[in-house]
């Protein structure tokens, strides 16, 4: 009974990790779906943007992923690397990811690409700014190379292959457990089958001593016998002895 409850949440616990791998897995290949669109995603004031242009080489490469995030206005600085909302019109309402080379006194940045020879023509506003570059993310490079089905689908099956895998060492794990607690309660009874023996040994010694003793008085009481028989027949000659003498004697007197 204990077995199957044991089985049952081991597939209980499986089902559940490979659920949560499935679903970590599809918010991730979302991520860089609308990354790649060049939709700005951000949860927990986190995002993954994708560099679709050459413009911050050598810095960042096209299809690079980038992780980005948002902070104060004060934290921005000359040099930073941001991902902001263009305005501009070759580039409206996308976004892009250019370095900060001024911080301007109304509070607005002028950014320019790495690659660029010239400042961006108009000036970024923090409410444009959808968080300051943090680093490169080699995971969701790799997420990206799955937009074949057949990538996919090995994907799913690689999913399933770690889970199985993973269940199959918990059920040895759990089989190692209760070979171990059956050796334990072996050795236990192994044990008391000694103690036992001992304390049978113990008891027939006992009980060999108690006889030797019993042996031992009967024969000394055997011997005290024998001696005061051959005592009272030597006693009963002497007496004889002299009571004949006595009549002899007064026989001569007699006469």
């Amino acid at each position: 009974m204990s077995e199957k409850k044991s089985s049952k949440k081991s597939t209980i616990v499986v089902v559940i990790m490979l659920a949560l791998i499935l679903i970590l897995c599809g918010a991730a290949i979302y991520l860089v779906v609308q990354s790649a669109k060049g939709n700005a995603v951000l949860i927990n004031k986190r995002g993954v943007m994708h560099v679709i242009t050459g413009s911050m080489e050598p810095t960042l490469h096209v299809d690079d992923f980038i992780l980005i995030k948002k902070v104060p206005k004060e934290e921005l600085q000359e040099g930073d690397i941001i991902t902001f909302k263009s305005k501009e019109e070759d580039a409206k309402n996308f976004p892009v990811t250019h370095r900060i080379v001024n911080v301007n006194s109304d509070g607005t940045f002028t950014t320019r690409g790495d690659a660029n020879p010239t400042d961006d023509k108009l000036a970024v506003s923090y409410d444009q700014v959808y968080g300051k570059y943090q680093r490169k993310s080699k995971v969701f490079t790799w997420l990206a190379t799955f937009g074949d089905f057949r990538k996919v689908l090995m994907l799913f099956i690689m999913l399933c292959i770690t889970a199985m895998a993973l269940h199959e060492t918990r059920t040895i794990m759990m089989l190692g457990k209760e070979v171990k607690d059956e050796k334990k309660e072996l050795s236990y009874e192994e044990r008391m089958r000694e103690a036992i023996e001992k304390e049978k040994e113990r008891l027939r010694e006992e009980e060999l001593k108690g006889k030797d003793i019993k042996a031992e008085g009967i024969f000394d009481k055997k011997n005290a016998v024998e001696t005061e028989g051959v005592l009272d027949d030597k006693n009963a000659v002497e007496n004889a002895n002299a009571n004949e003498k006595e009549n002899e004697k007064a026989g001569k007197e007699d006469s």
